[in-house]
Parts: structure tokens; sequence; C-alpha cells
């Protein structure tokens, strides 16, 4: 049988320019410079500095936002700082940080669209 793997993401925008700002400048993710009319950016996966992409492609109609995914970051102090950026440039907070009893911190954004990410990172260890 054939290994099945994740590859990326494709994203309806009403305005690419507005997103690609929200994933590059607030997330921090990183700008394909190859992309054309769509905007590509790397989704970091674990041990690949490159692993997926998320594809900021123009919408031609009304959306419907769903949730995309997890974003994990390193250290749990980083999503409590990621917050205050995500809020400080305007965007959306879903879910303020918090701990999970599954060993996680969590917090919920949405990008420009509206699209649910959820943040999370490891707890240190008690």
């Amino acid at each position: 049988m054939a290994t099945l793997r994740f590859d990326g993401l494709l994203v309806f925008c009403q305005d690419v320019p507005r997103s690609t700002r929200f994933y590059t400048e607030v997330l921090g993710l990183t700008r394909d410079p190859a992309d054309q009319a769509d905007v590509t950016v790397h989704l970091p996966t674990k041990g690949d500095e490159h692993g997926g992409w998320l594809l900021l492609h123009p919408a031609s109609g009304p959306i419907q936002p769903h949730p995309i995914g997890t974003f994990a970051l390193a250290d749990a102090s980083e999503v409590d700082a990621l917050i205050t950026r995500v809020r400080d440039a305007g965007h959306t907070v879903t879910e303020e940080p918090h701990d999970e009893p599954w060993g996680v911190r969590q917090a919920g954004i949405a990008d420009p669209d509206g699209y649910g990410l959820t943040i999370t990172a490891p707890l240190p260890a008690s």
C-alpha cells in the first residue's frame, strides 16, 4: 500500500494581501518567493522546517470559514506572546490562553477570513 503524507492546505481568501500579512507578519510563517497570483506560505512540521504549505487563494464568492487546524509552539509562554501579537495587530482571539489537562497551553485565533486556528504548546513537566 502507498504511504499517504500531508502536503498542504488551501484557504480561500477575500483579501489575499491582508491574509498574507496575517500569516507572515503576525504568525511569522515564511512566504514562498516563487508564488504567483496565489500566495504560498510554508507550514513547518515536526522535523521539517518547510513541511507542508498553506495556499492563500482568492475567493470567487462568499466563503464558509471553518477550523483549519492546530499550530504548535515549542514553549507554553510563547502561546501568550503570540495571542498578544495577534490581538495587537487587530485580529480576533477566539479562545484565551489556558492550560488543558492533557498537558498543553492552548488558545484560539481567527485569520482575516474567519478561519479558526488552535495554538498549542507543551506545558513544562511538573
